[in-house]
Formats: C-alpha cells, structure tokens, sequence
C-alpha cells in the first residue's frame, strides 16, 4: 500500500502488533522557535489506514518496549504513551 498519511522524514517509524507508529511531517524543516509541524500517527500494517492522529507528540523517534512507546521529539521531550491503535494515550513527558 501506499499512503500519504505517512510521510516519514528524518525519524523512522516503529512497527508494533501490527500497526506503525511514526510522525507524518508536513513542514520539511524544523524551527528554532517550535516544533516541526505534522502528526504522529498510528496505520494498520496489512491496509494503510490510519487508526489514530495526534499532533501533541512533534516530530519524533520512537521505541517500542513492554507495549508503550517512547518517543524523543525534535524540541528535546521524552514521551511515554500507550502503543495501542485504539487511540493515542500519553503517560508522561519530560523534557
């Protein structure tokens, strides 16, 4: 499939039960003064489709581990969050 609800720049996704998680960036570079702009998104594997968005998260690396996702973003934040394709839920952040 193809989709351009995923447009992965400089971090790559993480793929996790079946579905990946990454940051569909809209705005190729970021600023000194925000966050790059996009979504972080979660698509089903086997068809594309996005289960859920958010654009609280920013442009981020994500790891998978124990079923959470933790997620470097480009402004120096490290979020905790659900992996769950029902919905994104944060846990923490830290900067």
């Amino acid at each position: 499939w193809m989709s351009r609800e995923f447009a992965l720049d400089v971090a790559s996704a993480v793929l996790y039960r079946d579905h990946a998680y990454g940051f569909d960036v809209r705005q190729a570079q970021s600023s000194a003064h925000r966050a790059t702009r996009g979504a972080f998104r979660c698509l089903d594997w086997a068809t594309g489709k996005t289960a859920w968005s958010s654009d609280a998260v920013g442009q981020a690396a994500p790891l998978v581990a124990d079923g959470k996702l933790f997620l470097l973003n480009d402004t120096g934040t490290l979020i905790l969050a659900d992996a769950d394709p029902a919905g994104y839920r944060e846990r923490g952040r830290v900067k």
